[in-house]
């Protein structure tokens, strides 16, 4: 499975997700990209990229997206899929 996130240029470089099944006890990192949006605004965003393996077809998983700001400050987001 892929997981895709955005945030804004300037936050975060990083693309980790943290999943596993009773605890998050599996690490994936993953790749980003610049992308200018064709709004009136033209923000530079970071697409990021994660490939989830060794998932198990109708078992219920919990994952984690961690974002390391610049200035070291993480931001944890937590799905349960």
């Amino acid at each position: 499975m892929m997981v895709t996130w955005v945030t804004l240029d300037n936050y975060t470089n990083e693309s980790v997700v943290e999943y596993g099944v009773n605890r998050l006890d599996q690490i994936a990192y993953g790749y980003n990209f610049k992308f200018r949006d064709g709004g009136l605004e033209r923000r530079v965003l970071t697409i990021h990229r994660v490939l989830l393996t060794n998932l198990t077809n109708g078992q219920l998983y919990s994952k984690q997206i961690t974002s390391t700001f610049h200035d070291g400050q993480e931001i944890y987001i937590l799905f349960c899929y």
